[in-house]
């Protein structure tokens, strides 16, 4: 649950740093990429995105990073939804 609230305030935040417009599209495209996932599919993102950071690749690692940590909320949320 903590992980959720974290992340309710980081997206306050988003939106006064971004605007809003920018951050309700950016989070429109998470929900659309991560929605309808298992928890185990999660976990296989996760694996895969946390490969591609040390990989040494040239990658936007901002990117990676915010949908990393976005991923994580997702299956925080996942869990609240299955011990309900």
């Amino acid at each position: 649950m903590m992980v959720v609230c974290k992340d309710r305030l980081e997206r306050i935040q988003a939106d006064e740093r971004m605007g809003v417009e920018a951050a309700v599209a950016v989070e429109a495209d998470i929900a659309a990429l991560l929605s309808g996932k298992s928890y185990e599919h999660l976990g296989t993102l996760q694996r895969q995105i946390q490969a591609k950071l040390t990989s040494g690749e040239p990658v936007d690692t901002d990117y990676w990073e915010g949908l990393l940590k976005k991923l994580l909320v997702w299956k925080a949320k996942v869990r609240i939804t299955f011990y309900r």
